[in-house]
C-alpha cells in the first residue's frame, strides 16, 4: 500500500481553508437579518443584474479573482497523487467535479447573503464567481 503524500494532504487543507476564507469574507460584517423563508427564496430566485459602474467593476474583478484559487486548489487537491500523468478524461472529470463543487459553494454563499446586512445578491457576482472558478479549474 502506497504511503499518503503529505503534499496532497496539505493541498486539501489549503483548499478547504481557502473556501472557508471565501465564505467568511463574503458574509462580513455578520449582521444577521432574518427575512421570512419565502422572502429569502424569492429574493434569491429574483436576484437582479446590477449596472456596473467603476465600483461594480472592482467588485466584479474581486469576485473573479477570489474564486480562481478555489478552482485551482480544488483541482490540485483532488488529483490522484500516484499517477502524475493523467489521461484527458480523468483531468476533465476532476476539473468538472471541482467546478460543480465550487459553484455550489458560490451559490450557497450568495443565498446566505440574503440573510446578512448590508450584503446584496446579484447575478453579476454569481457570473464572476463562476468565471473565476472556471479559470482556476483550467
Amino acid at each position: 500500500m502506497p504511503k499518503p503524500d503529505p503534499s496532497a494532504r496539505a493541498l486539501k487543507i489549503a483548499w478547504l481553508l481557502w473556501c472557508a476564507y471565501v465564505a467568511y469574507g463574503s458574509l462580513l460584517p455578520f449582521e444577521l437579518r432574518a427575512p421570512p423563508p419565502e422572502g429569502a427564496i424569492w429574493a434569491f430566485l429574483n436576484m437582479p443584474w446590477l449596472e456596473i459602474g467603476l465600483e461594480g467593476r472592482i467588485d466584479w474583478l474581486a469576485n473573479l479573482l477570489i474564486y480562481i484559487p478555489a478552482g485551482l486548489l480544488g483541482c490540485l487537491a483532488l488529483r490522484h497523487p500516484t499517477t502524475p500523468a493523467r489521461t484527458l478524461r480523468e483531468s476533465l472529470g476532476v476539473g468538472l467535479g471541482v467546478f460543480l463543487l465550487v459553484c455550489l459553494l458560490a451559490t450557497g454563499i450568495e443565498f446566505a447573503q440574503v440573510h446578512f446586512a448590508p450584503r446584496t445578491v446579484s447575478m453579476n457576482d454569481l457570473v464572476a464567481e463562476f468565471a473565476g472558478n472556471a479559470l482556476g479549474c483550467l
